[in-house]
């Protein structure tokens, strides 16, 4: 189960973040995570500085994963996490964060138990 929360300055439509949440949970594909199982947040019109100068386009994700992700899943899921935000919200890559988080399953909880 990962759960992606994703943080941009762009103000988005209801129908932006139906195609944002749909393409992220293809991404998540490419580290074995069904689609089924994947949850987003998503936070639009968010202040991001970098560097002391405000963004004016990008992003900021955080996935948490049960389980563990090794160093190879996690660059693709980086790259397909960079693709998803270019292409469903012209966010470049170079204004694309993101932290993977690993969790494990007992440290997950759902449905009166963990995972």
């Amino acid at each position: 189960m990962p759960f992606i929360n994703v943080k941009v300055t762009k103000e988005l439509s209801s129908a932006n973040k139906e195609e944002l949440k749909a393409s992220l949970a293809k991404a998540a594909a490419v580290i074995g995570k069904a689609e089924t199982w994947v949850m987003v947040n998503i936070e639009d019109k968010q202040d991001i500085w970098l560097g002391g100068k405000k963004k004016e386009s990008a992003a900021y994700l955080s996935a948490e994963l049960v389980g563990e992700c090794d160093e190879k899943n996690s660059l693709a899921f980086s790259k397909a996490i960079c693709d998803v935000m270019e292409s469903t919200l012209s966010i470049p890559s170079d204004s694309v964060y993101l932290v993977i988080k690993p969790v494990e399953g007992f440290h997950w909880g759902w449905n009166k138990q963990t995972f």
